[in-house]
């Protein structure tokens, strides 16, 4: 077993072994960054593969978009996600849009790494989740892994993909420990977690162990869906296990009202014409609270995910 921390900093090295053109771009990444992912790597690669960026995210994003047009690999951290705002007239502007302007004569191998996510106690800045607005920004693929086997093929898919990619890491999960998986990752296809009749939950990066506990814990009768990437977005599977269970949960790490959720439920109706009830569960406000037991308290959890769906069931 190794935990997620572990497993990307180790994957990030076969990357830059096997991969010259590889590069590193961020903050602090000479020490380990500040949640010590790239711990060891200056040391190993030099100044000129692990590259330390003054504080600028729109121009970290910049240089990165750069190097990509010279033939380089970036990949570039965006030390907490709350700060993506500030790079996306490069993420709008020409991560997205430069390649297809171009017809495909320029592309852009540029791996944006993403730590994201609540119940830490760092406060409102430091706190956001936001993939649900970068994955309705298009041409960009957009992954959210939730151990340690989905990170490392993530980074490894994301590589060999040579295209604009996000990978979302939440916080929490970094010093979680998971047993090692065979099971391959297929772009584009969700994983069936577990499996049931009653209800349909869906969820990403912590979400999804947070569901699979509570499926546990209260022996619940549900199919679990990890879609792993939201672009592109395994509807096919989702409407598959929606038709039979006639019930939708998703679990987010975000606010109701700016999930990605919504974008599920709006294609379920509007593209497979199906009828159900549908239910997000996410924060109960912003922002939350300093306080962590507080903040911990305003997250879903396995309580949380009992009581809604005993509402659902008895609706």
């Amino acid at each position: 077993m190794s935990n997620v921390s572990h497993a990307i900093n180790k994957t990030l090295d076969e990357i830059l072994k096997k991969d010259k053109r590889t590069i590193l771009l961020g903050e602090d990444l000479s020490t380990g960054g500040i949640f010590n992912i790239s711990k060891g790597l200056y040391e190993k690669y030099g100044k000129s593969r692990v590259i330390d960026l003054p504080v600028g995210e729109n121009t970290s994003l910049g240089i990165a978009i750069g190097m990509a047009m010279e033939g380089f690999h970036p990949i570039v951290e965006i030390m907490y996600a709350d700060f993506l705002f500030l790079a996306l007239d490069n993420i709008w502007m020409h991560l997205s849009q430069l390649p297809k302007v171009s017809k495909d004569k320029i592309n852009l191998p540029v791996i944006i790494r993403v730590p994201y996510g609540s119940g830490n106690g760092d406060g409102y800045q430091h706190n956001a989740t936001l993939y649900s607005i970068v994955f309705l920004i298009p041409n960009i693929y957009v992954f959210i892994p939730s151990n340690t086997s989905e990170f490392k093929q993530v980074f490894n898919i994301a590589h060999n993909l040579k295209k604009p990619s996000f990978i979302f890491e939440h916080r929490s999960l970094y010093n979680m420990k998971f047993r090692d998986e065979n099971k391959k990752i297929k772009i584009g296809k969700a994983n069936l977690v577990a499996e049931g009749n009653d209800i349909s939950i869906i969820g990403v990066g912590l979400m999804v162990n947070v569901a699979l506990k509570a499926i546990k814990k209260f022996k619940i009768n549900a199919d679990l869906i990890n879609p792993i990437s939201l672009n592109p977005l395994d509807l096919d599977t989702i409407a598959v296990s929606v038709k039979k269970t006639k019930k939708l949960l998703v679990i987010d790490d975000e606010l109701p009202l700016q999930s990605y959720g919504n974008y599920i439920i709006a294609s379920l109706l509007s593209k497979y014409h199906l009828e159900f009830k549908a239910e997000i569960l996410g924060y109960d406000s912003l922002p939350l609270p300093y306080n962590i037991k507080k903040e911990k308290r305003s997250m879903p959890n396995e309580n949380k995910i009992k009581k809604i769906i005993n509402k659902m069931l008895k609706s």
